[in-house]
């Protein structure tokens, strides 16, 4: 640290100073700090001794502004940091402290600005709502504004930073969609399909249905489909048209470009993809009609004079009637020579986008866009009234992704000026969320679940019970259900109304739209029988929605008490009188057992978040087996919320009474509304999904099916199974070339995003092995490590972030020593000697003494091996900081999207800011997922 402060890339705050502000705060805060963390001069950070003692503050200053990282919520100490996961109510430590008043009095920022999404200050422990100004979510912050740029699709955590850190929220923009299209092998299989399609019964149709089951037996395709190969052979019909529906399913994919800059607008390419995907399907069938009646439109080089343009080119043509054909504006600079024409060959709709990726741009629907958006072009006036009312929206929409208000909001902020409020969502499901540059707020909790929200439910849990059926044969007897503020204010309720159909029990609305009370479903109008149900309720969501979990507490008693004479097979019922019975015979009273034995809400303890298995299944050195783990979730998520409301947030004290729900679960589901968030962009889907899926192996042997409600598309909610979506992910993005080529393009933040992608996958993997593949395993490696598709992933870490690399194949070795992955061996090795390689090469070290043993064994001798630079002689000789590689070439298709590199200057330190006219960025957590690497 001493040398960093010499360099000019840190500060230090004198222990005296520290000390002084401590012994101001109240001595109820001083001691609860104390009693976990020690005395101030006993910090681990701590450097230097006696008078001379200081806090370092790692900062970069440019003029008036500093850059800071968070501080970590341990102090310094490795095993105080990872022995956070077992503790539900750390308090601040003195670092972080530290490093916060030195920025609002040593510094003396005018405001903190809390850059990237989910930071820690706003979790931190201390009341749910109105927190103290000496709670520890309020403490480092003091009276200093905060401002706290945030996506627009997480308005639940960003209601979070408002309600308990106090910020200003400006909204910015997801990435730009475009359909994810299909590539290499999966063309070819498509086209097979269409081959196979076109030919009639003989020798030639029998050796492409051979052809197309080695194709897909290769790129296992069968178990994304759900058959065996021996299945898809016997009945190849009924598995063709799977294959063919499965194709379709992944080109049509929302797939994220890259990554959003705060304040830039994307350039048209990407802003008219994500309008596309705005207007949805229809759009895409009603430009696939125009297509048909004006292909003129379609065409390169333009259509003849006059026909299919707009005024302006109308104009351009009148001017020289001579010529052959009207002057058109060029596409971005490109000559029209370049242009290329659209396919028409689709015979149907769907098919436009079941294309090649590199060819969306040359598809009807975009080429249409870009003729009305780009170059002004107007439709003609036999145009179909529908498809023109799609465009004017498409201009609407193409207008609201002008990123420019982010910037111009958050200058206003700076300046104190009044920042306009709007709701957030995704913008794709929801457009209404543009502009950005908005003061997110939540909806009102009352409403939920709205009455459209309600109906859409009731299709929803009735689609994941004929999918139970039809694998099991018979309907599901219990069924769990995990509550995210975040996704209740995306869909509105909709999982909410499956747990209340399940119960055979639905919402009432007062005039205004509001739930005013709820109503037993008598048995023989909801036509089955009543599903009893568990509920998991995320922290946030016990915060944002108590009035929900109430009008759900009391649905499971109205349905538990439903005693008619055809409510024999009332299952809520059964399962409360088998609870009733254990409660009493541990010695509880019969009425207060009778009270217990209606609770299916759990969550945390009131002021405590997260399900706190995320950190502990990354330390994968810290357990041997998933006991441990599912007792720890189990320990977090027992804070009961039942109809009593006195009882809200309390446990049982010889029971844990959310295990003893859990245990006749049969399957559990998670809403996902997100085209942003899938089931690898953050750890909360397998921490509260794959926790229930863990808890219930542990405590019954048998792991539960687990399902998606994919509300993706408002007007039609899908159940899937966990393993399907999860397959539909990895095949459009973390496999699939144009996703990794958006990545490429964002650096080292790219770089983050692979990284968080597989630590997912892992925890996945831990939690729900059910839906995790051996192939999928050797996808990573063969895409990320042996650079399937020529990418140049060699040259792009080593530029980028060689580290992230090195942590990724650690992952996936991890996965070969605890027995999860049975790779091959020359995989293993292969893998073994890259991370040896980039070990030696690039300092990069590993705190897990079992996975380095493994690497020892497991790597190759030290031999050159050409083209993956594993272990050699030369390679140990290099220097430890070799000159960074040239970055892989930018692909064509794919217009630069750069990211941020920080270089070291040697340069003179700017002077301290005057007249305190500071503004301090505090907080580069690099957006979910480097903060959560960072303190994994």
């Amino acid at each position: 640290y001493a040398g960093l402060v010499r360099e000019g890339l840190a500060e230090k705050l004198p222990l005296q100073a520290y000390r002084a502000w401590f012994d101001t705060l109240p001595a109820a805060v001083r001691s609860r700090i104390v009693a976990r963390w020690g005395e101030p001069e006993k910090s681990g950070m701590v450097q230097g001794r006696g008078d001379g003692a200081w806090f370092p503050i790692p900062r970069l200053q440019v003029g008036n502004v500093v850059f800071m990282p968070q501080p970590p919520r341990g102090d310094g100490e490795k095993d105080k940091e990872r022995s956070l996961y077992h503790d539900t109510k750390v308090p601040v430590n003195h670092h972080y402290l530290a490093v916060y008043l030195w920025a609002r009095q040593q510094f003396g920022a005018h405001a903190l600005v809390h850059y990237g999404t989910h930071g820690t200050q706003e979790w931190m422990p201390g009341k749910e709502r109105a927190p103290w100004v000496h709670d520890d979510t309020l403490l480092p912050i003091g009276d200093t504004p905060v401002i706290y740029p945030y996506i627009v699709d997480d308005v639940g955590e960003a209601v979070q930073a408002k309600r308990r850190g106090r910020a200003l929220i400006i909204s910015h923009q997801t990435p730009p969609f475009s359909p994810a299209g299909l590539h290499n092998e999966l063309n070819d299989l498509h086209h097979l399909v269409h081959e196979w399609q076109s030919l009639t019964e003989g020798a030639v149709r029998d050796k492409t249905a051979d052809a197309i089951l080695r194709a897909a037996g290769k790129l296992n395709f069968e178990k994304d489909v759900g058959v065996t190969a021996a299945q898809a052979r016997a009945d190849f019909p009924p598995f063709l048209n799977k294959l063919h529906d499965w194709l379709h399913d992944l080109a049509l994919a929302n797939q994220p470009q890259g990554m959003h800059t705060f304040g830039k607008t994307q350039e048209d390419r990407f802003r008219i993809g994500t309008v596309m995907q705005m207007l949805g399907k229809g759009y895409a069938d009603a430009a696939f009609r125009f297509s048909r009646t004006h292909p003129e439109w379609f065409s390169c080089p333009p259509p003849p004079p006059g026909e299919g343009l707009g005024v302006r080119e109308q104009r351009l043509h009148s001017a020289n009637p001579a010529s052959p054909s009207p002057t058109l504006p060029r596409l971005r600079g490109r000559e029209q020579t370049e242009c290329r024409p659209a396919k028409l060959e689709a015979d149907e709709a769907e098919e436009v986008f079941v294309v090649d990726y590199k060819d969306i741009i040359h598809s009807i629907p975009y080429r249409l866009m870009e003729r009305v958006l780009k170059e002004g072009w107007a439709l003609p006036a036999d145009a179909e009234p529908k498809l023109a009312a799609m465009l004017d929206q498409a201009r609407a929409y193409h207008a609201a992704l002008d990123a420019a208000p982010e910037m111009t909001a958050f200058l206003d902020a700076l300046e104190g000026r009044h920042i306009p409020a709007g709701y957030g969502g995704d913008p794709i499901r929801n457009p209404d969320s543009l502009p950005t540059g908005r003061n997110l707020y939540g909806f009102d909790p009352s409403r939920v679940p709205t009455r459209a929200a309600h109906e859409a439910g009731r299709e929803a849990v009735d689609k994941l019970i004929a999918a139970y059926r039809e694998k099991h044969g018979k309907a599901p007897e219990k069924l769990a259900f995990t509550l995210w503020s975040v996704e209740t204010m995306r869909h509105f309720g909709v999982l909410e109304a499956q747990a209340f159909h399940a119960l055979g029990v639905r919402p009432q609305w007062d005039a205004g739209g509001r739930v005013n009370g709820i109503e037993l479903i008598p048995r023989e109008a909801l036509g089955r029988p009543r599903i009893d149900v568990v509920l998991s309720a995320t922290g946030l969501y016990r915060d944002h929605f108590p009035n929900v979990m109430r009008w759900l507490a009391e649905a499971v008693v109205l349905a538990a008490n439903a005693n008619g004479a055809d409510e024999a097979d009332n299952a809520v019922r059964q399962a409360s009188a088998t609870l009733k019975k254990r409660l009493e015979s541990s010695g509880m009273k019969p009425e207060e057992a009778a009270k217990w034995a209606d609770v299916r809400i759990f969550s945390n303890e009131s002021g405590v978040y997260g399900a706190g298995i995320e950190d502990a299944i990354l330390s994968s050195d810290t357990w041997t087996d998933e006991a441990k783990l599912a007792n720890l979730y189990l320990s977090r998520l027992q804070y009961a919320y039942g109809a009593d409301q006195k009882d809200w947030g309390k446990k049982l004290p010889n029971l844990n009474l959310y295990a003893e729900n859990l245990k006749g679960v049969q399957a559990a589901a998670l809403a996902r509304s997100s085209n942003l968030y899938g089931m690898l962009t953050t750890d909360d889907p397998f921490q509260y999904l794959g926790g229930i899926a863990l808890a219930v192996r542990h405590l019954t042997g048998k792991s539960p099916e687990l399902y998606i409600a994919n509300l993706r598309e408002a007007d039609n909610p899908k159940a899937e199974t966990a393993s399907q979506f999860l397959a539909r992910e990895l095949r459009t993005r973390q496999f699939h070339p144009g996703w990794i080529k958006g990545m490429q393009k964002e650096g080292y933040s790219g770089t983050t995003e692979m990284l968080d992608s597989i630590n997912n996958f892992w925890g996945w993997q831990v939690t729900a092995p059910d839906i995790v593949r051996a192939d999928q395993w050797q996808e990573f490696a063969d895409v990320y490590v042996r650079d399937k598709y020529k990418l140049g992933m060699k040259a792009y870490f080593e530029h980028a972030n060689p580290a992230a690399l090195a942590q990724m194949i650690e992952r996936m070795l991890e996965a070969v020593r605890k027995d999860y992955w049975q790779a091959d061996a020359a995989t293993v090795r292969e893998l073994a000697s890259r991370y040896r390689d980039l070990a030696i090469r690039r300092d990069v070290r590993s705190d897990n003494a079992a996975f380095r043993e493994f690497v020892a064994r497991h790597a190759a001798p030290a031999i050159a091996v050409a083209g993956y630079g594993l272990d050699s002689p030369a390679a140990a000789a290099e220097p430890a900081a070799p000159t960074p590689q040239t970055p892989p070439p930018a692909t064509p298709d794919i217009p630069d999207i750069t990211g941020m590199r920080l270089d070291k200057v040697v340069a003179t330190p700017p002077a301290p800011p005057a007249h305190l006219l500071g503004l301090l960025l505090l907080g580069l957590t690099a957006g979910v997922g480097a903060w959560r690497q960072g303190r994994a």
